[in-house]
């Protein structure tokens, strides 16, 4: 399994900033496919999973305008790139990659309290986006904005596709 992650990992550092962005659109949502039964279920004995209903409310360009836009921007500031070099300058906390995008993971899922399950799933999101921050650092490219691309691409298709009654 160890020498899957790594082939793996290998591969997505060697992908132009472009694919490895369209690369963690796809992955956030294909990461979701084995829990829709769940999603299901949950809304069918529990109720809706979540999500804003203000934003539920507005016109699709404030949509778009706030779940793509501003909600990236200080989302990806704030779970990822704050906590994320914080957690770098701390000592315990060097070398320890895993450790760090679980605490990112983590605290984005907690910034999307909707409903238990609207977490679960927002943290498995946030791995998606720790990781991709944590690789982009790597790289000495600039992480944040690859990050909020791919979590605004993301936040757009969903947006749409929520609109549409799709998802």
């Amino acid at each position: 399994m160890r020498t899957i992650c790594k082939r793996i990992n290998n591969y997505l550092k060697r992908l132009s900033t472009f694919k490895f962005t369209v690369a963690m659109v796809l992955a956030t949502y294909l990461v979701q496919l084995p829990f829709i039964p769940l999603y299901n279920l949950y809304e069918k004995y529990i109720g809706p999973m979540g999500g804003s209903s203000s934003l539920k409310a507005s016109s699709l360009v404030t949509q778009i305008i706030f779940a793509s836009i501003i909600a990236p921007l200080f989302e990806t500031l704030i779970s990822q790139c704050a906590v994320i070099e914080i957690l770098n300058c701390i000592e315990i906390f060097k070398e320890k990659k895993i450790i760090i995008a679980i605490i990112s993971a983590f605290l984005f899922a907690i910034g999307h309290t909707y409903s238990f399950l609207y977490v679960f799933y927002t943290f498995i999101i946030g791995l998606i986006l720790a990781y991709s921050y944590l690789t982009y650092k790597e790289k000495s490219y600039s992480a944040f904005w690859v990050v909020f691309w791919i979590h605004c691409i993301r936040n757009t298709i969903s947006t749409i596709l929520f609109t549409l009654n799709l998802f």
